[in-house]
């Protein structure tokens, strides 16, 4: 049975579009699920407090959670930065501090910092680099615009959620692009906002209506499973096993299984609503985001 304790950490997302900075933000927080031998041993608040906290991303080592912080403005509008957890300490700091939005973190494949989604003073949401702990300053890495979220595929290619333009009959677009040359293409139409990659550069992402589909390099998409609830949002595992939650239930999906295995129903703990997870390179943690 699992157990759930207090502990020291804070994290969630809400609805994307190209004014990113101007949403009332939702009130969510991130827990911590640890994992021994395919069980959920213990459920732990991480980032917990009052306000917004999505997004989580684990550094390549494991040691920190990154994760988008926002707070409603004197004009009752949204801004967000990026913070980090220790997972061994439990001490947290700001990244990001600009009178401008970022969000959606992950770690950075070939140096120390995150790459995000700045959004400028004009709307436009384009893809930074941030590089922590260090006087480098922070620069664009791509072209592409309007991204709302994005994985690594190694150090050069990147996977791209490009938002498209309802009024003009355009979906959101998986396209893939390469900082070297700064040159991407489509490879998608209609896909949700789930992005995942594994060490070997295949991708995992939501092709809407709401199904994982598996990209290797060279082959055509394959279709996965399907997700509970029209989600759009999973988390990717060592040998490519998947975590979704929907309501209050965690649930696993291993290759050769025919369905999702419930891993944890968290209404005993009181708590609904989960938007996200995220899993460590370890596969012992997973970051569940929760609505407050």
């Amino acid at each position: 049975m699992p157990i759930i304790r207090p502990l020291i950490l804070t994290l969630y997302l809400l609805p994307l579009s190209s004014a990113w900075a101007q949403y009332e933000l939702p009130g969510t927080d991130i827990w911590m699920l640890h994992i021994k031998d395919n069980q959920v041993t213990q459920v732990i608040p991480a980032v917990q407090r009052p306000g917004y906290d999505n997004q989580p991303a684990f550094s390549n080592d494991g040691q920190w959670l990154y994760y988008t912080q926002g707070d409603l403005a004197d004009d009752e509008l949204g801004y967000t930065d990026i913070w980090r957890v220790n997972l061994t300490t439990g001490a947290y700091n700001q990244v990001t501090s600009t009178p401008i939005s970022e969000f959606s973190p992950l770690p950075l494949p070939n140096a120390p910092g995150v790459s995000v989604v700045r959004v400028q003073t004009d709307g436009s949401q384009e893809l930074w680099s941030i590089f922590i702990d260090s006087e480098r300053p922070d620069q664009r890495i791509i072209s592409a615009e309007p991204v709302g979220y994005h994985a690594w595929l190694d150090t050069d290619q990147l996977a791209l959620f490009v938002l498209g333009n309802p009024e003009q009959g355009q979906t959101n677009r998986l396209e893939l692009w390469h900082t070297s040359t700064d040159s991407g293409q489509r490879l998608a139409d209609n896909i949700g906002r789930g992005l995942q990659t594994d060490r070997n550069g295949e991708l995992f992402y939501v092709q809407n209506p709401s199904k994982i589909m598996h990209l290797q390099p060279g082959k055509e998409p394959r279709p996965v499973i399907g997700l509970y609830e029209n989600g759009q949002d999973f988390g990717l595992g060592p040998n490519h096993s998947l975590w979704h939650g929907a309501g209050s239930k965690v649930y696993r999906y291993a290759p050769g299984d025919e369905h999702w295995q419930l891993m944890v129903d968290l209404q005993q703990f009181g708590l609904h609503g989960i938007t996200r997870v995220m899993v460590n390179p370890a596969g012992d943690q997973v970051a569940v985001v929760i609505n407050e």
